[in-house]
């Protein structure tokens, strides 16, 4: 078993993986955007070129969300080709610039919210995306954004992910130690502190799991008789533990699918 000892050294190395792996993805990241072209880029679909802006609105704590389509004067079609941008993803609005320097026209529409998108671009986290339209929220703080008449998306690296992953483990380093090292941490989120559950000291190893208790499942009834016989035991193994169950397998044998019953059961 772990010891309380032995969690500092825990945390402390967990918090050193996640900014290890922040870091590589954002090196990595950063080494596709300058190493390969816009055009590879689209093909790849962490671009999308020649855009314009079909609408500016203000959203939910005052962010600009900025609507982007394909204008019927540079494309065939409205749709956009294949790409890899979902909602939550970080991205960037930037000119779209041709290699051949041609003059490009001047026109731009303005929003308040940010630095100048001109040469900078803005960023920000895609809201909302469909075949044809893409809505980018962009925080809004002093300035303006200078939105080119024809601009493109760039995918970046995302943070939200790492930065959720960095707040469980500073709540996990505040239940199970009562302090965080973390200058962020606020009074909010310390009055929130409170003693491990059951469930967070048998994942840390503090106390062993407890016994199955078997009267749980006395005289169930399982509401999919497809289930063979295997499967319905790994159902009542999951009943009957208390804190956590491990249902192992390989692939193919619904392991998945024994979520169904368990929390039909369990409600």
């Amino acid at each position: 078993m772990t010891s309380q000892d032995h969690i500092p050294a825990f945390i402390a190395r967990q918090k050193y993986l996640l900014q290890e792996e922040r870091q590589a993805d954002i090196e990595r990241s950063s080494l596709v955007l300058s190493s390969c072209g816009p055009k590879l880029l689209e093909l790849r679909g962490l671009a999308l070129l020649g855009l314009g802006v079909a609408s500016i609105a203000i959203g939910l704590g005052g962010k600009s969300l900025i609507e982007l389509e394909r204008p019927s004067a540079y494309h065939t079609t409205p749709q956009f080709p294949p790409h890899t941008f979902r909602p939550g993803d970080i991205a960037k609005i930037e000119e779209n610039t041709s290699t051949s320097k041609s003059a490009t026209s001047k026109k731009s529409k303005k929003v308040e919210g940010s630095e100048s998108a001109g040469t900078k671009g803005v960023e920000g986290v895609v809201y909302k995306v469909n075949d044809t339209k893409i809505i980018i929220a962009v925080d809004n703080e002093s300035g303006d954004i200078d939105l080119p008449e024809r601009c493109r998306l760039l995918k970046l690296a995302n943070s939200v992910t790492f930065d959720r992953m960095d707040r469980a483990i500073e709540q996990l380093e505040r239940i199970l130690l009562g302090t965080s090292s973390s200058e962020s941490a606020d009074k909010s989120d310390n009055k929130s502190t409170k003693a491990p559950t059951p469930l967070t000291q048998v994942l840390m190893g503090l106390i062993p799991p407890s016994e199955r208790v078997s009267a749980v499942t006395e005289g169930l009834k399982f509401l999919d008789e497809s289930l063979n016989k295997s499967q319905k035991e790994a159902v009542r193994h999951a009943l009957e533990s208390p804190e956590v169950a491990l249902i192992h397998g390989p692939p193919g044998v619904c392991r998945t699918f024994h979520l169904t019953p368990c929390s039909t059961h369990d409600s």
